[in-house]
């Protein structure tokens, strides 16, 4: 018999049962869009639109627009997302779904509960 404590965690469509000690898994999808957003930053920063991007890498301008805001994450929690120790119900879906501070702390403390 084998017993575990687990958490059980809702992710959109799915369900996701995490072990306790089991090893953590990155969000690989989460991780190449906040890279993308800097990318995205960088490139608005040196005078580009968000159209013109948009156009260049055959998206909306809404996406550039709402990924952008992942550049504004704090260090330490693109860290986790880094080592796969994010909440677990800290998707880019859900980032892209709501509306989160700008004030690293206020964000520690809304994706605490995730």
């Amino acid at each position: 018999m084998f017993s575990s404590e687990f958490r059980h965690r809702k992710r959109g469509v799915e369900t996701k049962l995490i072990l306790a000690g089991s090893a953590a898994h990155r969000d690989e999808t989460l991780f190449k869009n906040i890279a993308q957003a800097h990318r995205y930053f960088a490139l608005v920063r040196a005078g580009q639109t968000y159209s013109a991007i948009a156009k260049v890498d055959g998206v909306s301008r809404d996406r550039v627009q709402k990924l952008i805001e992942l550049a504004f994450l704090a260090p330490d929690i693109i860290r986790d997302v880094y080592e796969g120790t994010q909440p677990t119900g800290l998707t880019t879906q859900w980032l892209l779904r709501h509306a989160f501070p700008t004030v690293w702390h206020d964000q520690r403390e809304m994706f605490r509960p995730l």
